[in-house]
């Protein structure tokens, strides 16, 4: 699980590590702020369509950042991924249709390359912040 936490305060954000390492099943917190890393969105809207609606859909989904999951029952699945802009305004974009149900993941992210500083420890570390 990725948890993005948008805090300028360093002793807030150590804080919030520090309550975060001590849940159960905890391996490791990388703290990202300032770091290259690629912050990406998912969401799952379900929308009411009819046959006339399906092209301007299909031109959603051309796109790159739209995909179809399911599509029956005048009912049409959509996962939607990107950067949170783009997963805003494609939710924005199908508000003329009937959205039926709506999941958002929130913001997940990954820091860039393989230097080891950028690699999780993936032993149970401690429950204390570690500059």
């Amino acid at each position: 699980m990725t948890l993005v936490v948008n805090e300028p305060d360093i002793n807030k954000r150590k804080t919030i590590i520090n309550n975060i390492k001590r849940l159960v099943e905890i391996y490791d917190v990388v703290d990202a702020t300032g770091q290259d890393c690629h912050i990406r969105e998912h969401a799952l809207v379900k929308i009411s369509i009819d046959e006339s609606n399906r092209k301007d859909i299909d031109e959603l989904v051309s796109s790159g950042n739209c995909k179809v999951l399911d599509n029956n029952n005048h009912a049409m699945v959509l996962e939607l991924s990107g950067n949170e802009s783009i997963v805003e305004e494609n939710i924005k974009y199908l508000e003329k249709y009937t959205i039926l149900e709506l999941l958002r993941s929130g913001k997940m992210a990954m820091l860039s390359g393989n230097d080891e500083k950028n690699k999780p420890n993936l032993i149970k570390s401690s429950p204390y912040w570690e500059d």
